[in-house]
């Protein structure tokens, strides 16, 4: 560091004439070799380059400062307290924890795409007047991926966006053209990698390849249950955020005040990374906390992150904030991460033997376009035993934490009072603890070691470990912290299960235990209470953070016919079928050996479900029921009878129905259900024949749901030659601009793009813009 500049007497710094060309060669050299980072000279200085007075300018930035004392404090906050928190960010966000071992984060992290929600007019259905091409300018701009609702006529879909477009360009990709500065919520399923996704950010900023138009902001990661369990601790403005900053990083060397670290708020220098809206308990005391903090620092760049089954709750915090939706894995990046995966068995690990099996199993193709669950895949068959590949999530979830309970590459020695649990043991104790905790709260999911511990004290006595069983509770506790990491935490920032897909297949293990063993009508005593299993489960059916549970409960049952019956019961269904739809994906995770005796249950509830859904969207009211979209894969997949027919039979006889608006609900049924509709060809000859469709609703439905189902549909030679016919010689401009966005997409994501194709895509710059590629990373949430 260098100050250039003429010192009066009191201190003020004034210019130097003809400063830049002196120092042009010499400082350039000093940069290069890391000898000078900085240079400070008079805030009246000219002829300095502009980009040198850019926050992320290097190797070499220039400062401004009209004192010497304030050249002292801007260089102490660039080279001290903000230089420490980049450098704890950049080095705590350079690995990623998969299952307990950390790997490099530049290694093993794969992109995935980040779509935002777009609603559009009404599109063209027979008989209304069709509009010129020069009018679809909206539908030609974007990259649709999928058509989500229609809600009388307006359509909902989604559109790819660029992660640098968001932060370099906000405005292009929110309704309010005014606000430049990123603020938005991103939505995703559990395991999609949301916490994963700020992670990057955070190291991304870190190291200056954030794009934030010269902006060095301060990255700042939030776990918003943290910080609701420090505001119970505190009172007054001690809660506020910057007291709680000041907390979590008063450990760096020097350590920003909480006063430095308001005025950076108020300055718009921190991206704020708010990670789990949907994990807090939601009191009112911290919701108008948060909501506070969101408004008083309108200039930092947010970024929240919340389960898509809970998002409503963004709408109460930042009602103005635009939504982004992480997705699935498709077929290259998920078999790039495959071939990646770090194996701690490399000559039993055979990468190319799970890809191939992936591709001949719908049910796992499904389950392995959540990262999460991929990689739980990846670990179970890096194992050194030959063992069959899991089928369900049930069964993988299963072989991956008896993995856990058994091995770890460093395991510590755990003092018990009397002889070590075995593994299955490990295994009772911590399902019933589990269960008693998921019960306790609404959203607890960060439980206190009191709490913990009484979970297990109550499970131990109960399985006959003495009423004398702190010290077995302390040393489980211990024993599953650090050797198997299905629990995390301490007894400081509290304790939690290593994701919540684990807490919630071991509290269906647990019911299921209780079921298999006690009966279907048995009581059980859960949070304080006795209820009968049926009843239990009849008012939990209801609640949507219980609806996994109860789908991962059916397939560790030996008997699960009583449960179906229960949620197919039509006297205890509402309007919409939403009990129908859980009934639906618990049939998918029903084991093999028993769906025989389900397959009455699967043929009623396949042609409920989709006999109403397909009434619904041809008339235009399919919203009402858009829910039961969520079921039909699974349902795809167990392929049960609608009028005597195959399921897939019967949709390919409805796509040849003379109503239009038949064959429309038709093709988008066959979108819902996806990737898995690969192998069937009968199926993908009638949507090839879908794109010559006589109706134009119908043609651009079918472009729209060939991108969906993506380029496995590519499988059928005659479906290139006929994406390009419609998107070159359609007569109606609706079409050809939908076939185009799905023809650039597969270019994207062809490993070999033809030749054909490269050339039909550099036809159309203008249309097509970024390539779809761009977009977020990926890697399951620790």
């Amino acid at each position: 560091m260098t100050i250039t500049a003429a010192i009066d007497a009191s201190g003020q710094l004034g210019p130097v004439g003809g400063l830049w060309p002196k120092l042009l060669a010499a400082a350039k050299e000093a940069s290069s070799v890391g000898l000078l980072r900085t240079i400070v000279v008079a805030s009246e200085q000219t002829d300095i380059p502009l980009e040198l007075e850019q926050e992320a300018a290097s190797p070499l930035r220039v400062l401004r400062a009209a004192t010497l004392h304030e050249a002292v404090n801007r260089l102490y906050e660039e080279h001290g307290p903000r230089h420490a928190v980049r450098q704890y960010e950049r080095e705590h966000c350079a690995a990623l924890p998969l299952l307990g071992r950390p790997v490099s984060l530049v290694d093993h992290y794969q992109a995935l795409p980040l779509l935002r929600e777009v609603k559009r007019d009404q599109l063209l259905r027979t008989g209304r007047k069709r509009e010129p091409e020069e009018d679809v300018r909206t539908l030609r701009d974007t990259d649709i991926l999928r058509w989500e609702q229609e809600v009388s006529g307006e359509h909902v879909t989604y559109e790819q966006i660029a992660l640098d477009q968001l932060f370099t360009h906000f405005q292009t990709v929110t309704e309010n053209a005014r606000r430049t500065t990123p603020r938005f919520v991103v939505l995703g399923p559990p395991g999609s990698g949301k916490t994963t996704l700020l992670q990057y950010l955070s190291w991304l900023t870190a190291t200056a390849g954030l794009p934030t138009t010269g902006r060095a902001l301060l990255p700042v990661r939030v776990r918003l249950r943290e910080w609701e369990t420090f505001t119970t601790a505190t009172v007054g403005v001690a809660q506020q955020l910057d007291g709680y900053l000041a907390q979590q990083y008063a450990l760096l060397s020097p350590a920003p005040t909480a006063r430095q670290w308001r005025q950076w708020l108020v300055n718009g220098d921190v991206l704020l990374l708010f990670d789990g809206l949907d994990e807090i308990q939601g009191d009112p005391p911290f919701l108008t906390l948060l909501t506070t903090t969101i408004a008083t620092y309108p200039a930092c760049p947010t970024v929240l992150t919340c389960r898509t089954v809970s998002f409503e709750r963004h709408r109460m915090i930042c009602p103005d904030f635009p939504l982004f939706t992480l997705t699935g894995l498709d077929q290259v990046h998920r078999d790039a991460y495959i071939r990646a995966f770090p194996a701690v068995h490399p000559t039993a690990y055979q990468p190319e033997v799970l890809s191939a099996h992936l591709q001949r199993s719908p049910q796992l193709r499904a389950l392995a376009a959540n990262p999460l669950l991929l990689s739980i895949l990846c670990y179970v068959v890096d194992n050194a035993a030959t063992t069959p590949i899991p089928a369900t999530r049930g069964e993988l979830y299963a072989s991956a934490i008896e993995r856990l309970l058994t091995f770890h590459a460093q395991r510590l020695t755990t003092r018990y009072p009397g002889t070590a649990p075995a593994p299955y043991e490990k295994l009772t104790l911590l399902q019933h603890a589990a269960l008693q905790l998921f019960a306790r709260g609404e959203r607890q999911l960060t439980f206190s070691g009191q709490q913990l511990g009484q979970a297990l004290k109550d499970t131990l006595q109960e399985e006959g470990y003495g009423s004398v069983s702190g010290p077995w509770a302390n040393a489980l506790r211990e024993d599953l912290s650090r050797n198997s990491g299905l629990l995390r935490g301490d007894g400081e920032q509290g304790f939690f299960f290593f994701h919540l897909t684990i807490q919630e297949f071991l509290t269906a293990r647990a019911l299921a235990t209780h079921i298999n063993t006690k009966g279907w009508t048995s009581s059980l005593r859960i949070a304080g209470n006795t209820l009968p299993i049926p009843l239990f489960i009849d008012k939990k059916s209801w609640d949507p953070r219980w609806h996994e549970v109860i789908v991962l409960l059916t397939g560790q049952l030996v008997d699960p016919l009583p449960l179906l019956t229960l949620l197919t019961d039509s006297k205890k269904e509402d309007l919409f079928s939403h009990r129908l739809v859980l009934a639906a994906q618990c049939l998918a995770e029903v084991r093999a050996e028993v769906r025989p005796a389900c397959a009455h249950i699967v043929d009623r509830v396949t042609d409920s479900l989709f006999s109403t859904w397909v009434f619904r969207e041809a008339r235009g009211t399919g919203a009402v029921v858009a829910h039961c979209t969520d079921a039909f894969a699974a349902l795809a997949r167990l392929n049960g009878h609608i009028k005597h027919l195959p399921l897939l039979e019967w949709l390919q006889r409805q796509a040849h129905d003379a109503n239009p608006d038949v064959r429309a609900a038709s093709i988008e049924a066959f979108a819902n259900i996806g990737e898995s509709l690969a192998s069937e060809m009968g199926i993908l000859e009638t949507l090839l024949a879908a794109l010559r469709d006589p109706d134009v609703f119908v043609r651009v439905r079918t472009t729209e749901a060939l991108r969906r189902i993506g380029t496995v549909t590519l499988s059928l030679p005659s479906m290139l030659t006929a994406l390009l016919q419609a998107g070159e010689h359609d007569p109606e401009g609706f079409v050809r601009a939908s076939a185009k966005r799905t023809l650039a997409q597969f270019a994207a994501s062809l490993p070999q793009v033809p030749e054909v194709l490269s050339v039909f895509v550099a036809r159309y710059p203008r249309r097509f813009g970024a390539k779809p590629q761009e977009s977020t990373r990926w890697h399951p949430s620790p």
